[in-house]
């Protein structure tokens, strides 16, 4: 195997020292002359002196006959003419020099010595180690420096600075005395004397007679017609009216019933087997304003609460329901109250098919029977809907609250822990006998 060939690297260069261009002191350029205008003294004309005035002679008495008047005519005296003084030419100043800039040579371009690329050959096949000999180091041999010739930087042109010329003297002017113009012969008009009106003669008063007073005359005098005088009426005590019959609700007082004695309680007021449909034109319509129900065989439950008053054999509990279809059967729970909530501790009614529930129009009492000697004591009990199968089945509400507290029917819809409280309260009834 022959070893790659590696191509020396470049030595570098020591740098070529470079001249350092001396200063060119700029030669002064000679001064020339700068010619000012001569400023020529303004011309000043001496103002007009008036003529003096004659003293007017004294008025002599003139009759008073009225004169016509004449028309005076004045000499017109003329505006003395003042030329306008020359303006002397504005001084313009020298220009300043700019100052040149020298010209950047162009740059000649060193030549350097080319690297060539390394040669590297192909990856070797693995074979059997052989001993090769180390290469040996080769110096590199010092290429010549070659000379760089640089252009001359020529020196900036520098102007001289202007000399500053002494002020030309002006001729200051000298005053000229205005020369007397010829006086001018004035004509005077002739003061006329004022015309005095005569003062007005007084005229003698004529005397103007009093007004003498005059009577008034006596009006009629007009029947006056006077009220009749009537009695005061006095009016008569109220009769005392009987107070309207009060509308508050009175509680019965309740009576316990004798042992024995069978009990219904619950909230049983609805329509009972009523169509809430109406045929119009051969198609049915939903009448929304007759039915309030809750789907109650759906994925949540629904349960309502009652009390107990007394000791209880409970034998059967009833709910209105109506039946839509669908198969399985349905069944309730009988539990305590837990806070306010359903618990899990009761017992179970017998499950009832929905084959066994006819189909009716409305809704109606479906019976749920409980196991025998279901004793519940005094308190507080949920019923708890439950279904198997697809049962679709409706439980029927009242608006408000009519027999139970605000809180005593509830549902799973917002939680399993039965956190959601209806409005509404469910149709139901609960029949047994009393123990004691």
């Amino acid at each position: 195997e022959e070893p790659p060939i590696i191509s020396p690297k470049p030595v570098p260069q020591p740098p070529v020292p470079v001249a350092k261009p001396q200063p060119v002191k700029p030669e002064p350029l000679p001064a020339k002359p700068v010619t000012l205008a001569k400023e020529e003294p303004p011309v000043i004309k001496p103002m007009p002196v008036p003529p003096p005035r004659l003293p007017a002679p004294a008025p002599q008495p003139v009759k008073p006959e009225p004169l016509p008047a004449k028309p005076v005519t004045l000499a017109k005296e003329e505006p003395p003419v003042i030329k306008p003084m020359p303006v002397p030419p504005p001084r313009l100043p020298a220009p300043a020099p700019q100052p040149v800039k020298p010209e950047p040579l162009p740059a000649k371009p060193v030549p350097l010595a080319k690297e060539e690329p390394p040669i590297i050959s192909p990856k070797p096949v693995p074979q059997p180690p052989v001993p090769v000999a180390k290469p040996q180091p080769v110096k590199p041999e010092p290429l010549p420096a070659k000379p760089v010739t640089l252009a001359k930087e020529e020196p900036p042109i520098i102007s001289p600075k202007p000399v500053p010329q002494p002020p030309v003297p002006v001729a200051k002017p000298q005053p000229v005395t205005p020369e007397p113009l010829p006086a001018k012969p004035v004509t005077l008009a002739r003061e006329e004397p004022p015309v005095i009106p005569p003062k007005p003669v007084p005229q003698p008063l004529v005397p103007v007679p009093k007004p003498q007073p005059v009577k008034p005359e006596p009006l009629p005098v007009k029947p006056v017609m006077l009220a009749k005088e009537e009695p005061p009426v006095i009016p008569s005590p109220p009769v005392p009216q009987p107070s309207p019959p009060s509308h508050k609700r009175v509680k019965p007082v309740p009576v316990k019933p004798k042992p024995g004695t069978p009990v219904e309680l619950g909230n049983m007021d609805f329509p009972s087997l009523m169509e809430t449909y109406r045929v119009d034109g051969g198609v049915g319509h939903r009448s929304f304003d007759r039915e309030t129900a809750e789907y109650a065989t759906s994925k949540y439950l629904y349960a309502q609460a009652f009390t107990l008053d007394t000791p209880l054999d409970l034998k059967d509990a009833s709910l209105a329901m109506r039946k839509f279809g669908g198969d399985g059967s349905v069944y309730i729970d009988v539990v305590r109250d837990e806070d306010g909530k359903p618990s899990l501790d009761g017992v179970r009614s017998m499950p009832v098919s929905l084959e066994e529930i006819t189909r009716k129009p409305g809704y109606y009492w479906v019976n749920f029977p409980l196991p025998e000697n279901t004793n519940l004591a005094p308190g507080k009990y949920w019923l708890v809907l439950r279904h198997s199968g697809e049962a679709i089945m409706n439980w029927f509400y009242t608006p408000g609250k009519r027999v139970n507290g605000p809180d005593d029917s509830r549902s799973t819809v917002q939680g399993w822990q039965w956190e959601d409280v209806l409005s509404g309260e469910f149709v139901y009834r609960v029949r047994g006998v009393v123990t004691r």
